[in-house]
């Protein structure tokens, strides 16, 4: 039951870091505590819109910043 859980925990963690929680949840089935640590220690993936959409948030702080608001 504990291993069922890591794995549905891994694959929270995974789709918070841009990666397929199915994959993960998968994976987490067979490696159980090894994938958890692989999950936290790999980078987050960052996809082209999400960096587009952190650009445009980067950008509209600084117009704010600059017009003293």
């Amino acid at each position: 039951m504990g291993w069922l859980t890591l794995s549905l925990i891994n694959a929270g963690l995974a789709q918070g870091k841009g990666r397929s929680g199915l994959n993960w949840w998968l994976l987490s089935l067979v490696l159980g505590p090894v994938a958890t640590l692989l999950v936290v220690i790999r980078p987050r993936v960052e996809t082209p819109a999400v960096q587009s959409l952190v650009d445009i948030a980067l950008a509209d702080a600084q117009v704010e910043a600059e017009d003293g608001h």
